[in-house]
């Protein structure tokens, strides 16, 4: 059983994590925000820390319930424009995230950051390319 002030760690590290990329993606204007990935990545830290407490139980399927419905989820931030399609990073970024919640809430602190540090590398790498037009990310305007 996990103990309530080790939940509370839990939780609160990855609150901050989810914090950090919740905020980039508001700030930058993407189709998922700051509350969604607080959101997934504090629940499913939660549903993993009651998972964990399931000990005589099987916790694979409650945590295969949030990686599918995390996909679901995702799928709501693909945009579709003409014929592009766009939003494919943020809905992997969302699903990242929940698995960095799953990660920490099982207490695997060092998943956790390493994934962080991950999607940070991607989400910073994919900033640049799109600052220099490289990708789908390039920008026409017709005036």
């Amino acid at each position: 059983m996990v103990e309530p002030a080790e939940a509370v760690v839990r939780l609160v590290i990855v609150f901050l994590l989810a914090f950090g990329i919740g905020l980039e993606r508001q700030l930058r204007r993407k189709p998922v925000g700051f509350g969604t990935f607080v959101f997934v990545s504090t629940g499913a830290c939660a549903l993993a820390i009651l998972s964990v407490d399931l000990e005589d139980q099987n916790p694979l399927p409650l945590l295969g319930g949030v990686i599918t419905g995390i996909g679901f989820l995702g799928a709501g931030a693909l945009i579709r424009s003409n014929d592009r399609v766009f939003g494919f990073t943020t809905a992997a970024l969302v699903w990242a995230m929940a698995a960095l919640g799953v990660a920490a809430g099982a207490g695997l602190y060092y998943l956790a950051f390493v994934n962080y540090g991950i999607v940070w590398a991607v989400v910073l790498t994919d900033r640049y390319l799109e600052s220099k037009g490289f990708g789908s990310h390039a920008k026409v305007v017709h005036l």
